[in-house]
């Protein structure tokens, strides 16, 4: 039963070494400077969270990512949970509410859209957004068949509020850029 729980607990999420890369629809300005589009071992996430913020009701804390091969500075995002209700279908097509609590369904990191959790076969952790992908084992090779974890497998397990968090987000960006005096357009040539 556990291999099909589809939410993760604070302790799990926080007790991993995530692995880290982004989408290909994240576009060429991140997957350029991404470790894993480039051959070599993906980036690495730690989900830290204190005691003070373990207690509350919707637990967040601070994110830390680093290339454990670069030498990069560390860089430390706040993170928290999304609150989701976890719903199935029953045979007779009714709308079951799981009373699982916590149902810990997405993360959100910073204002970026949110990442959707999902189990793996081999009883691993995936989560996802439009632009990124995180595991709790070890991404294969750039190359190597990637089977579920495939940008054009997870682009199908996408949820609408995935999407809306994207548009939402560039949104944001566009209307910050516009009220700059020194903006960029999108070919990088100064407005």
């Amino acid at each position: 039963h556990d291999a099909i729980r589809s939410w993760i607990t604070l302790e799990e999420l926080t007790t991993f070494a995530w692995n880290f890369r982004f989408k290909e629809l994240a576009g060429d300005v991140w997957t350029n400077d991404d470790p894993w589009w480039n051959g070599r071992k993906p980036r690495k996430v730690a989900f830290h969270c204190d005691e003070l913020h373990r207690k509350k009701r919707c637990p967040r804390g601070v994110m830390e990512w680093f290339d454990e091969h670069s030498g990069e500075e560390r860089q430390f995002l706040s993170w928290k949970f999304l609150l989701r209700k976890v719903h199935r279908i029953t045979e007779k097509s009714e709308i079951r509410y799981d009373r699982v609590a916590p149902s810990w369904r997405g993360v959100q990191v910073q204002n970026f859209p949110g990442e959707l959790i999902l189990r793996t076969s081999n009883w691993g952790w995936v989560m996802h957004s439009t632009w990124v992908v995180y595991t709790s084992f070890p991404l294969p090779i750039k190359g190597d068949d990637e089977g579920e974890i495939s940008d054009q497998v997870l682009h199908s397990k996408l949820l609408p509020w995935q999407w809306q968090g994207a548009d939402e987000y560039n949104r944001t960006l566009e209307s910050e850029s516009s009220s700059s005096d020194e903006s960029v357009n999108d070919l990088g040539i100064d407005a």
